[in-house]
Parts: structure tokens; C-alpha cells; sequence
């Protein structure tokens, strides 16, 4: 895959959802960007992403009023992917 020919797009993309405020699709954009990152060595980097990708998440489920639905997002497979890479990252 061309990790350095994506990795602008997604930073880009990271920075508009941040700056429109839709932590959905920041935390979406985040954990893309953690896994380029991490696609070409970038280690440190690929954790902070991942680490805002995290960070996004745990806020949106916080405004979630339902616990049911707060526990179906939280264990969401795609949820569950940033939490794994977060800690492959830190681990690397």
C-alpha cells in the first residue's frame, strides 16, 4: 500500500473533522491515520494518533445516554480495533 501517499489525505481529513467538531469522524480519521503511520514505521506517531482516535471515542460514549447502547458502541468491532492498536502501539 502507498502509506506516504496516503498519509496526507488523512491528515487533512483529520483536521477538518476536528475543526467542524464531529468527533465520529475524527476518531475514524485518527485510527486510519494511527495505521498509516504505523504502516511506515512512523511507531510514536502511529500511538498518538491512535491515542486521539481513543480519546474521541471515550468522548462520544460518554454522551451517549444509554448504557446498553453505550456498552453495543464501546464493544463495536470497530471501537474494539482502535483499543487493540492503541496497545500494540504503546507496546512497540
Amino acid at each position: 500500500m502507498a502509506w506516504s501517499q496516503a498519509e496526507p489525505d488523512l491528515g487533512e481529513a483529520l483536521r477538518i473533522t476536528q475543526q467542524i467538531g464531529y468527533p465520529t469522524l475524527t476518531w475514524q480519521a485518527a485510527h486510519l491515520l494511527s495505521r498509516t503511520r504505523a504502516g511506515q514505521d512512523k511507531v510514536e506517531d502511529a500511538f498518538t494518533t491512535a491515542r486521539l482516535a481513543a480519546d474521541a471515542i471515550a468522548a462520544v460514549a460518554a454522551r451517549i445516554p444509554d448504557s446498553a447502547l453505550q456498552h453495543t458502541f464501546l464493544t463495536w468491532h470497530r471501537v474494539q480495533s482502535v483499543h487493540e492498536d492503541l496497545d500494540r502501539f504503546r507496546r512497540a
